[in-house]
């Protein structure tokens, strides 16, 4: 696959030694429905994707099933296709042989699965371009041998990137998988381990002045966010299962646009995302209305969540609330 040219290249948001820990840029989270065997398609057909759109710039690969981070190659996201495929427990021939199989499982789902691959020269260091898998498996969520796997993807990009292409492609992404639901437009790039207090203390700054930005933390964030969304944002996708609770079809309505992608409705808040800046009481009003179309399944209350760094919960139930404002 050949590497096509760069967009213009930006500064970090935050940098350490000279070395950058932390990106603004275009990404895509989604949170999917509960794992199945057939959604290892799906997530492969994710990864091919993914593949096809930054591929070329992919350099470091990290993840559950490593010490240290090492360099990319493609098989690794063998791991993001095959953990549908490793959620039941074999039938046991006798009672020795299950006991060992519910000890294993028991050994598993006390663990996080986690896949991240991204564009970092210095593997330890952030980049623009990143892919990964967060998955969790409570030990409680353990029913008749199934392990309940709750998963996010996400992926992102340089702020820079063309934003018809980005669009095309989270559309065509978000219409391939089994959504509960997903934000698109713009958020932060980072890699922890190589930075874990900086970066974190830019974003807890940065995301409560620049209202537009999704913040990006995953881990143990997925189980409370199966049932609610964290965030919307520029596009904002709602799968069939979510959007089936509201009372009323969601419809457009104002400067938010209203079309599928797959089974999901997406609702786009207006023609591009927006910064927002709090100091200047710019509160992007296609957002407040997307907000307030989606509030009965957005979450409200900052105790349930885990977000890295300063963080308060007042900080977070505030974040969450940030669009509640008057729609003019």
């Amino acid at each position: 696959m050949a590497r096509t040219e760069l967009p213009p290249d930006h500064a970090p948001l935050a940098a350490r030694l000279g070395k950058p820990v932390l990106y603004a840029a275009l990404g895509a989270t989604f949170h999917l429905e509960l794992l199945e065997p057939d959604d290892a398609g799906r997530l492969d057909e994710l990864s091919a994707m993914v593949m096809d759109w930054i591929g070329p710039y992919l350099r470091a690969q990290f993840g559950s099933f490593l010490d240290v981070p090492e360099p990319f190659h493609p098989r690794v996201l063998d791991y993001v296709a095959s953990l549908p495929e490793q959620l039941d427990e074999p039938a046991p021939l006798d009672d020795v042989v299950a006991d060992a199989f519910r000890a294993q499982l028991a050994r598993r789902v006390r663990t996080d699965y986690h896949v991240y691959v991204s564009g970092a020269e210095d593997h330890w260091r952030a980049s623009p371009f990143t892919y990964e898998l967060w998955a969790e498996m409570p030990d409680e969520h353990v029913h008749k041998g199934h392990i309940a796997a709750y998963a996010a993807v996400r992926v992102t990009v340089p702020e820079s990137w063309p934003l018809a292409d980005f669009r095309a492609r989270v559309l065509a992404m978000a219409g391939a998988l089994r959504l509960r639901w997903g934000a698109a437009g713009l958020t932060y790039a980072h890699f922890l381990p190589g930075d874990p207090s900086f970066g974190v203390h830019t974003i807890w700054a940065h995301a409560r002045r620049h209202v537009g930005f999704d913040v990006p933390f995953l881990a143990r964030n997925v189980v409370p966010l199966h049932d609610a969304i964290r965030s919307v944002s520029w596009l904002t996708f709602v799968g069939p299962a979510l959007a089936a609770q509201r009372s009323a079809p969601l419809v457009r309505s104002g400067a938010v646009d209203v079309t599928a992608a797959g089974d999901n409705v997406v609702l786009a808040a207006g023609p591009a995302p927006q910064r927002g800046d709090v100091n200047r009481l710019d509160y992007p009003a296609a957002y407040v209305q997307a907000d307030q179309m989606l509030r009965p399944l957005r979450m409200s209350r900052g105790k349930e969540l885990s977000f890295l760094g300063p963080w308060t919960e007042d900080d977070i139930t505030g974040w969450l609330r940030r669009f509640e404002r008057r729609v003019a």
